[in-house]
């Protein structure tokens, strides 16, 4: 006996999206002689922006930690492709969310990207923030420069005058 819509709503497990990533999260995606064109849903594929070449290590401020001592960590990565479901992230997007959510994916072909190593397929829900990227050194260089001359001001201010003998 076919179930009528009201009855398939609320077998429904996943009321944001009809893809529940969790049950995969220990699974590693391969499509091995195929190209992925395009994502369904709420998925989202993510690209990791703060690893290392090798893929063992996050970068920090320029400190190197090891991947398998921050299974908790924040991650940062470039939104490869989002479903039709995604309202927030776009193609394009710089994005935040947690280390431990979605499906990890190596060595998967993109059309229009070629080879993709070392992302994760995400659903929208897990993405914690939508980031702007930074011209860091920039922003260093002036931190820089400013702090070296709060710092000199402050020095001279500081100075104890000499006492007239």
């Amino acid at each position: 006996m076919p179930l009528d819509m009201r009855e398939l709503q609320a077998l429904e497990p996943n009321a944001r999206g009809l893809i529940n990533l969790e049950s995969y999260s220990d699974d590693s995606f391969s499509i091995f002689g195929y190209q992925l064109s395009s994502l369904l849903d709420d998925v989202i594929l993510v690209k990791y922006v703060d690893m290392t070449e090798d893929g063992k290590s996050i970068v920090r401020n320029g400190i190197h930690l090891p991947i398998n001592t921050m299974q908790k960590a924040w991650r940062i990565g470039h939104v490869i492709l989002a479903g039709h479901r995604c309202t927030l992230v776009a193609d394009g997007d710089y994005v935040c969310f947690p280390h431990d959510k979605g499906v990890p994916v190596c060595n998967l072909n993109v059309k229009g990207h070629g080879q993709i190593r070392d992302a994760v397929f995400v659903n929208e829900q897990r993405i914690f923030g939508v980031c702007d990227k930074m011209d860091v050194e920039k922003n260093n260089a002036s931190n820089s420069t400013n702090s070296k001359k709060r710092s000199t001001g402050k020095r001279s201010r500081n100075k104890v005058p000499k006492k007239a003998t």
